[in-house]
C-alpha cells in the first residue's frame, strides 16, 4: 500500500498544481497582511516616505513589541519596509508567520484541487478544499468585521458584539479546516 508521503510527493509532480498553488499562496499572504493593515498603500497624490526616509526601518524597542498582541491573532509591527514612496509593508514577524501558515495551507489545498482535476481517476476529489479555503480567506478580514458591520447600521450591534467575541476562533478554525481538507484530499488518492 502506498503511504501518505508518496501521495503528497505525487501531488507535487503536477507542474500546473505547483504553479497555481504557489500563485494563490503568495497572493493570499499579501491579502492576509493587507486585511490586517500590514500592507500600506497611499494614493498617487500622497507619500508614505520622503527622500530622507530609509527603505527599512526597525523600531528601537522591537524586542518588547515582537510578541505584543493588539487583537487576537494580530500582532504589533516592529518596523516597516518601503517598496516605493506610496507602498510599504509593516514588519510584524508574528503576523507574517500566521499569514505564511495559512498561505501554505491554502496553496496545498489548491495543489490538491488541481491534481484532482488533472487526475480524476486517481482520486474521487470534487473540490471540497475550495470551500475550506474560503474560511481562511475570511480569517484575513476578521479584524475588519466589526467595522464593516458598524457601517451597516446600529440594528446589527448585537451581531457585531458576537462577531468580536468570535474573532479569536477564526484563525484556529481555518488552520484546522485547511489542514483537515488537505489531509482528506491526500487520503482519497488511490494508487494501485
Amino acid at each position: 500500500m502506498v503511504g501518505y508521503r508518496e501521495k503528497v510527493a505525487l501531488l507535487f509532480q503536477s507542474a500546473r498544481g505547483k504553479r497555481y498553488g504557489t500563485l494563490v499562496a503568495v497572493l493570499y499572504f499579501f491579502l492576509f497582511l493587507f486585511a490586517l493593515g500590514n500592507v500600506l498603500i497611499a494614493g498617487s497624490d500622497r507619500k508614505l516616505t520622503y527622500e530622507d526616509t530609509p527603505v527599512l526601518q526597525i523600531l528601537s524597542d522591537w524586542p518588547e513589541k515582537i510578541f505584543k498582541e493588539m487583537r487576537p491573532f494580530n500582532y504589533e509591527a516592529i518596523g516597516a519596509f518601503y517598496l516605493t514612496p506610496q507602498m510599504g509593508i509593516l514588519i510584524s514577524p508574528m503576523n507574517m508567520l500566521l499569514a505564511a501558515v495559512l498561505s501554505a495551507l491554502v496553496g496545498l489545498n489548491i495543489l490538491a484541487v488541481v491534481f484532482g482535476w488533472e487526475q480524476p481517476k486517481l482520486c474521487q476529489y470534487k473540490g471540497r478544499g475550495l470551500l475550506l479555503s474560503l474560511s481562511a480567506l475570511l480569517t484575513g478580514f476578521s479584524c475588519c468585521v466589526p467595522t464593516f458591520l458598524l457601517l451597516l447600521g446600529s440594528s446589527l450591534a448585537v451581531f457585531t458584539v458576537g462577531a468580536i467575541a468570535a474573532i479569536s476562533l477564526f484563525y484556529p478554525v481555518s488552520v484546522v479546516g485547511l489542514a483537515a481538507g488537505f489531509f482528506f484530499s491526500v487520503k482519497r488518492i488511490r494508487i494501485a
